[in-house]
């Protein structure tokens, strides 16, 4: 067996912090954030081995972790489904979280969170999360995480970095809740940052979203933010060289067609090279449906199958048809 490269562990620095997050800044009496007990890393890199995608490296520290990879679709047999489990519950004031994805060439994979991301209440300071995705030649990666739920006084910078080969498909997911609604916790949380950005590999952006919550400062029912809706869920596609131009068209048609009411949008990348849906909502139920139909379509667009059954592995339902 040949010795393995040491690998080079994903950071959790960030390259540049928002302005607001520094005023926030301080020493927490229970543990300084940056701290071993406060930074967690996962890194998790797949390759195609025998014709069947397999997690060949991984490594965590803090509360994220992976068991074991599953192989749920029956039609898509080499598809490994991966779900990112926390031991911690949620995210507390003065975490630091690093999380880096490596899909090698060829190689297929789901990665999901086991259920909602919780960002605790926080006293002091912040939270960051940094995640870094790498696709190589002809890999494909469907990366959705459950939505965040912001408790009062939570505040959360969440960034996200893809580097895709040109032949390759990526179709990442988020979703945001206004907080815990049941407990009469609605945009009760202070700052919410999000930036997703998506480049070529060692070429060109392909696609940058950055978003700014202060619900204090400036309220959400305002023009240009929610209106009269409290949910948002976005999907961003993608698509390899040998498509390209053609899934935005494809996700429109079966988005207009499912949805009554016009509260959802799909772009075309600038460079054409994919789709960006976003799409408000009344309830998560909402969003996550309007989600899982562009995913469906995508999915018929890109692999010729419908959904998997994921939904169904973590809670039991599923919200649409699979295969329609």
């Amino acid at each position: 067996m040949g010795v393995m490269e040491p690998r080079e562990l994903p950071t959790w620095e960030m390259d540049r912090l928002p302005e607001p997050f520094g005023g926030f800044a301080a020493v927490l009496p229970q543990m300084r954030p940056g701290a071993p007990g406060k930074v967690g890393v996962l890194f998790l890199r797949f390759e195609l081995r025998g014709g069947r995608t397999c997690l060949v490296d991984s490594y965590n520290t803090g509360p994220q972790r992976v068991h074991r990879v599953l192989y749920l679709d029956d039609r898509l047999q080499d598809m490994a489904f991966v779900f990112v489990q926390s031991v911690a519950g949620g995210i507390l004031q003065g975490d630091r979280l690093a999380v880096e994805i490596q899909v090698g060439p060829g190689a297929r994979v789901h990665v999901t969170s086991q259920a909602a991301v919780k960002i605790y209440r926080m006293e002091a300071d912040y939270a960051t999360q940094r995640t870094l995705v790498r696709v190589e030649e002809s890999g494909y990666l469907e990366l959705f995480n459950d939505p965040i739920i912001p408790y009062r006084g939570a505040r959360f910078y969440n960034t996200v970095d893809i580097e895709a080969d040109p032949t390759a498909t990526v179709l990442y997911s988020e979703a945001l809740t206004p907080g815990r609604v049941a407990s009469g916790e609605s945009f009760e949380y202070e700052l919410i940052r999000t930036r997703l950005s998506a480049r070529m590999s060692g070429g060109p952006l392909r696609a940058l979203d950055v978003n700014v919550l202060e619900p204090r400062r400036f309220p959400t029912d305002s023009l240009g933010l929610f209106g009269a809706y409290t949910f948002v869920g976005s999907l961003l596609v993608l698509e390899p060289e040998a498509t390209v131009g053609t899934v935005a068209d494809s996700i429109e048609r079966s988005v207009a067609q499912a949805v009554t009411v016009n509260t959802t949008g799909v772009s075309k990348l600038p460079r054409g090279d994919g789709a960006f849906v976003r799409t408000l909502g009344h309830s998560s139920e909402e969003v996550e449906k309007v989600i899982a139909v562009a995913w469906r379509s995508a999915r018929h667009h890109l692999l010729g199958v419908g959904l998997p059954r994921v939904r169904s592995a973590k809670y039991g339902f599923e919200l649409i048809d699979l295969e329609e």
